[in-house]
């Protein structure tokens, strides 16, 4: 027994040297690049630089199955926006690889002063105490004594609007500023026959009057609100 019991031992102790050995030895250093790919580095480095996009684009290298189509879909631009230093075929297929310079239209956005905040688009606190019938008076337009007839009867315009901008959860408030842009519906009277039949600029046969108007615009904002 004690014959196996040392040969086990030895054994054991061959197999843990041999272990611990590959593990102390010491890790070789990375290797630095040599000069020449140092140098083609280098070379690709001030490449880029030369080729870096004109002020108001962005670079693009072609990928496999992009024509000058396919990349001004993906960036959102007209072809007639895209430079590239080679004659390309608009249609045929371009090689991997072909420096394009697109038109940055990202920077573009518009003018902060012709943003709305959301509190402007929905029946937000914002209209809380707001008359549109008498606001409506104060303007003295054509909304100001226009009526329609309804199945209740007679209803003022700036009433039908008020309830279903209320109904919808969109501001009265914006759907008078589109009214009045469209149609001049507020401040004056209709300036000729398709302002008077269609105060927002819908101009759709048998839709005309401040309730199937109003109910498009409504449907139009909605549509770009909540999308």
């Amino acid at each position: 027994m004690r014959t196996k019991l040392s040969a086990k031992f030895i054994f054991f102790l061959f197999l843990s040297g041999i272990v611990f050995a590959g593990c102390s030895g010491k890790e070789e250093p990375a290797q630095s690049p040599s000069p020449a790919v140092q140098d083609s580095m280098m070379a690709a480095t001030r490449e880029a630089e030369k080729r870096a996009a004109p002020t108001g684009y962005i670079a693009y290298q072609t990928q496999s199955g992009d024509t000058l189509t396919v990349v001004a879909a993906h960036f959102g631009v007209e072809i007639s926006q895209i430079k590239y230093d080679t004659v390309l075929d608009r249609e045929a297929l371009l090689p991997p690889g072909v420096q394009l310079y697109v038109r940055d239209l990202l920077e573009e956005t518009s003018r902060p002063e012709v943003l709305f905040f959301d509190s402007d688009i929905v029946f937000s606190p914002s209209v809380i105490g707001f008359d549109a019938m008498a606001f409506a008076d104060e303007q003295g337009g054509y909304l100001a004594a226009y009526g329609e007839q309804l199945k209740r009867g007679t209803t003022p315009g700036a009433q039908i609007l008020y309830e279903l901008a209320l109904e919808h959860s969109i501001n009265p408030r914006i759907l008078l500023s589109l009214m009045e842009y469209e149609s001049g519906w507020v401040s004056r009277k209709p300036l000729n026959e398709l302002e008077r039949f269609y105060p927002f600029g819908w101009e759709k046969k048998d839709r005309g009057g401040i309730y199937f108007q109003t109910g498009w615009a409504i449907n139009q904002l909605s549509r770009v609100y909540y999308g």
